[in-house]
């Protein structure tokens, strides 16, 4: 019936709606890669799926960038993936139930009531916002044609040892395997590649855009500073590295054995959040065919690394590790904290930002050499004391004062005779 629908409206103005409408509505007509199933609860509390990511910026853009299974659903922060909904024992309710607001898009809705448990997908009695990947019938959903492309894999495997009648052994050396397969895939729609392209997704210590950069493309990185993570426009060639930093102290990361495939950072639009990796998604390598790079599966214990080859995908090698540590990350809002360097040289200038107020002290530089001038200032006071001296300054003939003057117009003859006084004193 959804597709009868579907299919009077038009092809071309449905492709617009469908990608338009991802961020504003209650159900999205197309969200990514997936369309909507419905509004559902689960009494069992949803079994079988598993909580992907859980964020304040979860949107249902970053519930579809960061879960790889056949359904995703949203309940506030929290993004849970599945395959079977039908072992998930679900119930379509109301569309209408599943009205609260995502965290991170306000115009989107994220199912209803409590949050999720750790221990349990979904409370049960929570209703989710729940989509299903557009699959094998993508093509007839969104009036696309179905067309064959080549499908690439590579490896690149180091020789570890050799049969005994090998009696060159090139042991530390590696070789590299390519496979191409043609196959069947739907035409994407319009408004498909925008939308891939706001999505960075990182498996161990690289991460890489979903859709490739073309030739022009700004490439960023991404830079996560304790439990957030945030992507940054760069021009560096370890764009890919990802990258942590405490303050100013930024280093590559580096993941060991199986922690490089438990986790991952998914990233839309410039918000990021940390994922879980489900089944072996996160075994992958970025291969760099020219300026194009991507991921593509891998095996055995040369997982998680770059490897660069040619624009045909053939002479592949494992990239080197980035020269040095990564530069700081760009400085943003209040807690953007300058630190000027120290200066050193003849040119080196030191200005002094002005004083005012009672408590500003003017601090005098120390003075060296023949052309330092150091003046005394003005010494009054029976404790004066002249620096080099004999001790207390000398005192010239005291000035002998006369009686004080009175004021005031019936004092005019005591003035008189008081000057007269002090005159013949003198005298």
């Amino acid at each position: 019936m959804r597709f009868s629908v579907i299919a009077t409206i038009g092809a071309a103005n449905l492709a617009m709606a469908q990608y338009s409408n991802s961020t504003g509505g209650i159900f999205p007509e197309m969200v990514g890669d997936f369309k909507p199933y419905g509004c559902v609860t689960s009494a069992a509390g949803f079994p079988g799926f598993e909580k992907a990511a859980s964020t304040d910026d979860m949107s249902l853009d970053m519930c579809a960038a960061s879960c790889p299974g056949k359904f995703m659903g949203v309940n506030g922060k929290d993004c849970i993936c599945g395959e079977d909904i039908e072992a998930a024992m679900v119930m379509q309710v109301d569309r209408m139930i599943c009205n609260s607001p995502c965290p991170g898009n306000k115009a989107q809705s994220c199912g209803s009531a409590p949050a999720m448990q750790r221990r349990q997908a979904v409370p049960a009695g929570s209703a989710v916002s729940m989509y299903e990947r557009n699959g094998d019938d993508a093509s007839a959903a969104t009036g696309g044609e179905t067309v064959t492309s080549t499908v690439t894999s590579t490896e690149v495997a180091t020789v570890t040892s050799c049969a005994p009648s090998v009696t060159d052994c090139p042991v530390g050396s590696q070789t590299t395997k390519v496979w191409t397969q043609p196959t069947t895939v739907c035409k994407k729609p319009e408004g498909w590649n925008e939308w891939h392209k706001k999505k960075i997704v990182c498996y161990g210590d690289h991460c890489a855009h979903e859709v490739p950069c073309e030739t022009g493309d700004q490439k960023h990185r991404v830079i996560c500073e304790g439990k957030k993570c945030r992507t940054e426009v760069t021009t560096t060639e370890e764009w890919n590295k990802l990258i942590i930093c405490e303050g100013n102290n930024c280093k590559y990361a580096e993941c060991k054995g199986v922690e490089c495939n438990q986790k991952k950072i998914v990233c839309f639009n410039g918000k990021c959040t940390y994922s879980k990796c489900i089944g072996d998604e996160c075994r992958k390598n970025v291969v760099c065919k020219g300026d194009k790079c991507q991921y593509e599966k891998c095996n055995g214990a040369d997982c998680n690394k770059k490897v660069i080859c040619d624009v045909n995908g053939q002479n592949c090698n494992t990239a080197p590790p980035p020269p040095g540590p990564p530069a700081p990350p760009v400085c943003y809002g209040d807690n953007c904290k300058v630190v000027t360097p120290p200066c050193n040289g003849d040119n080196c200038k030191v200005v002094t930002p002005p004083c005012n107020g009672d408590n500003c002290k003017v601090v005098t530089p120390p003075c060296n050499g023949n052309d330092c001038k150091v003046v005394t200032p003005p010494c009054y006071g029976d404790d004066c004391k002249v620096p080099g001296g004999t001790g207390v300054m000398p005192n010239p003939k005291p000035m002998r004062t006369g009686p004080p003057v009175v004021g005031g117009a019936g004092s005019i003859a005591v003035n008189i005779i008081g000057a007269a006084a002090g005159l013949l004193f003198v005298l």
